[in-house]
């Protein structure tokens, strides 16, 4: 028996490899059918690619994006400091001509970690912050409540 198989396969090689890649194509599309269940097959590869719950924005499109949770690029252009402790960075020009507004708390500062010591001193670079838009003194705006929130310092803009 053994050897008329070895016949069949060595005389037919093409028909066992294509047999086989068939075989194996039906074992994974059933496991994955298994593991995922039949939506797999319905929404595509939703699974491996999951959406991002945060958008990358810039300071630009911030006002489209007001009570949603994104990261905001840009660059800052103006510090200053508030009566509170608190200081308010302005983004993509001097105020009152700028697109958007990072509030950095005093509470957050007074952590001092090195992220937010460099934030006080970052005129000219190019930022990106994490967190919910909200609007402060008509200007969208993102306060900044732990370091965690920088995503980015950079001067190479």
């Amino acid at each position: 028996m053994v050897d008329s198989l070895k016949k069949y396969f060595v005389s037919k090689p093409l028909i066992f490899i294509s047999s086989f890649i068939v075989l194996s194509i039906l074992f994974i599309s059933l496991n994955l059918i298994y593991f995922f269940g039949a939506s797999f097959l319905y929404d595509g590869f939703k699974h491996f690619f999951p959406e991002k719950k945060e958008k990358y924005i810039t300071s630009l499109e911030a006002s489209s994006f007001i009570n949603k949770q994104v990261i905001l690029t840009g660059i800052i252009y103006e510090i200053r400091e508030l009566e509170l402790g608190d200081y308010i960075l302005f983004m993509d020009g001097y105020y009152p001509n700028h697109k958007a507004i990072v509030i950095l708390l005093r509470e957050v500062i007074a952590e001092e970690n090195e992220y937010i010591k460099d934030l006080l001193i970052c005129e000219g670079y190019r930022i990106s912050v994490k967190g919910k838009l909200a609007t402060t003194f008509d200007s969208p705006s993102i306060d900044i409540k732990s370091a965690n929130q920088i995503i980015l310092i950079d001067d190479n803009f």
